[in-house]
């Protein structure tokens, strides 16, 4: 948060691909590639056509107590790729509430399975999950996480494996 004092913020007005664009026309590469960006690109005409067509049908319902037919769908094509070996989808608005709730149920997994004792995480160095409380422990990025240190779980963070050094083949 401290930086946003000194680093002056770039207002951008749209994006295209994987550039953003200013109401000047200049562009940025977006290395930060939010939500779908990373994988599909800003104003993806696919991507588009399917949120304009679900938001004339319904924008959002709770998946508590509810459900409907594009997550009953998605939950049976999950199921079906991974073998039908997970038995349930759980669904999160963002990636740093699905860290959240991955670290609940692993918590609860092993209360449930009568190892209480089993409270502690492991983080790759340098990694990053978010900005919630959770996802915070679990993030080794000193920017992010030293505002907040005091206040977030100890974790065991652990090297990232260099793919580089692995034998080929």
């Amino acid at each position: 948060m401290q930086h946003h004092e000194t680093v002056p913020l770039i207002p951008v007005s749209h994006g295209r691909g994987i550039w953003l664009y200013d109401a000047d026309g200049k562009r940025y590469l977006d290395a930060i590639s939010s939500w779908w960006v990373n994988l599909f690109g800003h104003a993806n005409p696919r991507i588009n056509a399917a949120l304009k067509d679900q938001l004339d049908k319904l924008e959002h319902a709770m998946l508590a107590g509810f459900t409907h037919e594009p997550v009953i769908t998605l939950s049976e094509k999950l199921a079906e790729r991974t073998g039908h070996v997970l038995g349930h989808c759980f669904y999160a608005s963002d990636g740093a509430s699905a860290v959240e709730i991955a670290l609940k149920m692993s918590f609860h997994a092993w209360r449930n399975a009568g190892q209480t004792e089993k409270r502690e995480f492991v983080c790759l160095k340098g990694g990053y999950h978010g900005e919630t409380i959770g996802a915070l422990a679990v993030t080794d990025v000193p920017l992010f996480r030293d505002a907040y240190g005091p206040m977030l779980q100890q974790v065991h963070v652990v090297a990232t494996p260099d793919a580089r050094q692995a034998e080929q083949g």
